[in-house]
């Protein structure tokens, strides 16, 4: 079966993460700012089940890295944005996709991908400020900041070691 088939009309998308399910796949779509929740089909077919906006931004506004956390409860989104648009990342509820909390970034830092660590704490990298910062993820889905900066030079992927 072709599993990808059903997204050729739909728009581009930027990054995918796996359920710890193995029947949910969650998509970014970077010119959009979506978040789309497929279902994988026993026949490997995807069948959409939900779309939120990840931003209710435009213009210069991005989706970016997609991730979910390993207990299944959490779906987090990174936005980048150019000049006064937003950057941060989005916390949603993986079963309904409901925004459940923010980590602003600062101004102009587009966050091109992040990790979430075994201990819950969400490392981001933006590109454009060459940093890497800190969030505790909390078991409700707030995002608290640590007040970790650390100077990188423009992070563009992150991964958990």
């Amino acid at each position: 079966a072709t599993v990808f088939g059903p997204l050729v009309r739909a728009p581009p998308p930027r990054h995918l993460a796996v359920h710890p399910n193995s029947r949910d796949i969650f998509l970014t779509t970077e010119f959009t700012n979506e978040l789309v929740r497929h279902e994988v089909q026993p026949d490997g077919q995807l069948v959409k089940k939900a779309v939120v906006k990840t931003s209710a931004l435009t213009g210069d506004q991005y989706s970016a890295a997609v991730h979910v956390t390993k207990d299944g409860k959490f779906v987090l989104v990174s936005n980048r944005g150019l000049g006064a648009n937003e950057n941060n990342i989005v916390v949603f509820d993986a079963a309904t996709l409901e925004r459940v909390s923010t980590g602003p970034l600062r101004a102009g830092a587009f966050p091109r991908d992040f990790t979430i660590s075994d201990d819950n704490i969400v490392y981001a990298g933006n590109q454009l400020t060459s940093d890497l910062v800190s969030f505790r993820l909390l078991k409700n889905g707030t995002l608290v900041p640590t007040g970790t900066n650390v100077a990188v030079p423009r992070p563009v992927v992150l991964l958990t070691l």
